[in-house]
């Protein structure tokens, strides 16, 4: 009964990994959408570059502000 019940479960998760491998392949989901839009992995790498840009002003700015400060 064991190696039924096994059985049955590698197939169903087989079937679901296949549905989800279509969704992603054909641009469905957050997922399907980064992969599949270069235009969405473009702009999230940009906002990672404008982050990391943000970042590093308010640090200088809080350095600034800390020796002005004191």
């Amino acid at each position: 009964v064991s190696l039924q019940v096994s059985a049955g479960n590698a197939e169903i998760i087989t079937q679901q990994l296949a549905e989800i491998m279509i969704k992603i392949n054909s641009g469905n989901g957050t997922l399907g959408k980064l992969i599949q839009d270069s235009t969405i992995a473009q702009n999230l790498n940009q906002t990672i570059v404008n982050l990391k840009k943000s970042s590093k002003g308010l640090d200088e700015n809080m350095e600034a502000a800390k020796h002005n400060f004191l």
